[in-house]
């Protein structure tokens, strides 16, 4: 309904660094909002409840945790749909990071490439696994668990978006000349890879 947001007002200001910010991210069950960007630190701060303190501040001026980790501009951020305390990262240094907010300073894991990683998604259903897309145009289905690439598609331009279907089973990439992919990942089981060409 239009008339909802007819009426909006800012709630709250928050400074985030001094920098460049390039991602905001609600986690999926709304107590957490992350951001990051030219300056690479990752931070996050707990939300309160809008409908029960709407004349208070919704979350504290500082952030509950800084991530400072990435050595050049964060592009992405992930929140996991099935645990809301897990966090990926990726930038222009590489690096794919997962962190677990019960862990103040380190990360849960660290993933490199050889390219810059542009976009990242956690699968809409599951803890296990992620899609990154990179300046190497391709775009790659991870496992946390055994902490490798399960399967992978080369496309045909540098990746700059992923995003699984609510269902996790389908993949949308969007490329730099507007280009889109649609995919069905799934890991490679017995049946051998079931990321085919795009359509």
């Amino acid at each position: 309904n239009k008339t909802d947001y007819y009426y909006s007002c800012l709630e709250q200001e928050v400074q985030s660094g001094t920098s460049a910010i390039w991602v905001a991210r609600f986690s999926p069950d709304g107590s957490y909002f992350a951001t990051s960007g030219e300056d690479g630190i990752v931070r996050v701060w707990e939300v309160g409840n809008f409908k029960s303190r709407p004349a208070e501040q919704l979350f504290d001026s500082k952030p509950m945790r800084e991530y400072a980790l990435h050595t050049k501009d964060v592009l992405d951020l992930s929140w996991c749909y099935s645990n809301p305390c897990l966090l990926l990262s990726v930038g222009l240094d590489c690096r794919i990071v997962l962190w677990n907010l019960n862990k103040p300073t380190c990360p849960e894991k660290i993933f490199l490439l050889s390219e810059p990683v542009t976009s990242v998604c956690f699968m809409s259903d599951s803890a296990e696994y992620f899609a990154t897309g990179s300046c190497d145009m391709i775009v790659r289905l991870w496992s946390l668990s055994s902490q490798s690439i399960v399967d992978w598609q080369k496309t045909s331009d540098i990746i700059t978006s992923v995003k699984f279907s609510p269902d996790g089973e389908n993949l949308l990439v969007g490329l730099y000349k507007g280009c889109l992919l649609y995919t069905s990942p799934s890991p490679r089981d017995q049946r051998g890879s079931r990321m085919p060409s795009s359509a």
